[in-house]
């Protein structure tokens, strides 16, 4: 199983603040692609003047939304560069490590998590 969790704040530089639609619309637009991937969630909204994203979702298997995923949270570094965000990934079959990338000055800088991991014992007891 993938689990993943997310969130970002979308935020243009100063000389850019009037560019918030247009990037919104292309934001909006990767939202729509990915929402139509079987038991995920991602979404858009606009709260207090902010624009934000939201992501979570689990699939059986990684190949099926990583890319997309990341390359999601790229595209919003890209254009709109001052954003900031984090991305929380589980690879149940794989790791036992959640993966922390962190949106940060356009960047997407992969981390460890010092909170959830190790997912045994810190969230379940080992098997025995």
């Amino acid at each position: 199983m993938y689990e993943f969790h997310g969130w970002a704040t979308i935020s243009l530089p100063e000389d850019l603040d009037e560019c918030y639609e247009e990037v919104s619309e292309k934001i909006k637009k990767w939202v729509n692609k990915l929402n139509k991937i079987d038991n995920c969630v991602f979404d858009l909204r606009v709260n207090n003047g902010e624009y934000h994203v939201w992501t979570a979702g689990c699939k059986n298997r990684r190949i099926v939304i990583e890319e997309e995923l990341l390359n999601f949270y790229r595209f919003i570094g890209q254009i709109a560069p001052c954003s900031y965000g984090l991305l929380y990934v589980l690879d149940h079959g794989v790791d036992q490590e959640f993966k922390v990338y962190v949106l940060v000055r356009g960047q997407l800088l992969e981390r460890r998590d010092p909170f959830l991991s190790p997912f045994f014992p810190v969230i379940e007891d080992p098997s025995e």
